[in-house]
């Protein structure tokens, strides 16, 4: 259909030169009767609307027809510039209507810079039709409100925001794993947790995502468990520990969601960690006392060692003294009187000890 666009006026225009150019024109005009003039008339009228009507086709006549049907407001001549700047002509104008038809009035210069942009503004148009449509069965604290221009920079940023209206608008529930914590009775209780949480779409380019809320949740349910005074108050009411994670200041900052609720599950009490710590006291001190027995036994063994090693060398002396004695029989140095008189002499030493010992 280009081609033609571009031949059709070549050929009209030589058209008429060749007319014009002929000398013999004028007189076959003139000698030509009424009915061969209005042929010709015909023809030149017919060539002209063919060439109005390729111009109007190819330069995109029935988009701005459908757009001006749908009641959108783009100009002929708007939709021949979409082509010299190398835009579908139909993408614009197709989801132009689709979103007045919704009810979203948007402007051809936005759709251009988005799409110039490098967005996707088909996902967009329908992101704000899905918004729009949850809008108006929602509360007016959950309704989206969301604007072309947030919905853009989401596309921009390499975000499904379809899928991000969606998720705004439906709950969405986390199960963490289980979760440890001790009591100040030192009992350890063993929880899940299951937090329903509502994507916040303006905070979904720049906060974090789900599994810094999980890991969130994990740190504050164990500072919480930390503070109960007893295991047994997480039992009778569970739902006191539940209010205060959810309750706790700054849980949810700098994340892309709003937390609506905690709820605890799968509680189980576990270890009793000042038990086990008592029992490991007592199997140090046990320890301890059967080391120090064992030493004292052990000093006491060395003690009957070194009392046996005295007593051999009192013989060993005993021994020497006897052999000492006899050789002194053998010199004459010693005589069978003073050998008498020494026997004599220790035992009324001897005596003297035991009267000594007996008074004590």
């Amino acid at each position: 259909m280009t081609k033609i666009l571009k031949i059709v006026p070549f050929a009209l225009l030589s058209f008429l030169i060749s007319c014009g150019s002929d000398s013999n024109v004028s007189d076959r005009m003139q000698e030509a009767d009424a009915g061969g003039g209005f042929l010709f008339g015909l023809i030149l009228f017919i060539l002209l609307i063919a060439f109005v009507g390729a111009v109007f086709i190819l330069g995109g006549g029935m988009l701005w027809t459908r757009a001006m049907f749908s009641r959108v407001s783009i100009s002929w001549w708007h939709i021949m510039y979409l082509r010299f700047k190398h835009i579908p002509q139909d993408l614009i104008v197709d989801t132009m209507i689709k979103a007045s038809e919704a009810g979203i009035k948007l402007t051809t210069s936005e759709m251009e810079s988005h799409y110039l942009a490098g967005g996707d503004i088909k996902n967009v148009v329908d992101a704000l039709i899905a918004a729009k449509n949850a809008d108006s069965e929602l509360s007016d604290s959950l309704k989206l409100n969301l604007t072309f221009g947030v919905a853009a920079n989401i596309d921009l940023a390499k975000f499904d925001v379809l899928k991000a209206v969606q998720e705004a608008t439906h709950f969405k529930v986390l199960e963490t794993p289980p979760i440890r914590g001790f009591a100040k009775d030192g009992v350890e209780v063993t929880m899940r947790c299951r937090v329903t949480i509502r994507t916040l779409i303006r905070e979904i380019v720049s906060g974090a995502g789900s599994e810094t809320v999980v890991a969130r949740i994990n740190e504050a349910v164990v500072s919480e468990v930390g503070k109960m005074a007893s295991h047994y108050q997480i039992l009778e009411n569970a739902f006191m520990l539940a209010d205060n994670v959810e309750n706790r200041p700054g849980l949810m900052d700098g994340t892309a969601y709003k937390l609506l609720s905690v709820d605890l599950s799968d509680i189980q009490v576990g270890k009793d960690l000042h038990a086990e710590l008592a029992i490991e006291r007592a199997h140090a001190a046990k320890a301890q006392a059967e080391a120090k027995k064992a030493e004292a036994l052990t000093r006491e063994q060395e003690e009957i060692a070194n009392a046996q090693e005295a007593k051999v060398k009192l013989i060993l002396a005993e021994t020497e003294v006897q052999k000492a004695m006899a050789a002194a029989f053998l010199d004459g140095k010693l005589s069978i009187h003073d050998y008498h008189q020494m026997q004599n002499t220790e035992a009324d030493t001897k005596m003297r000890e035991n009267l000594a010992k007996g008074k004590h």
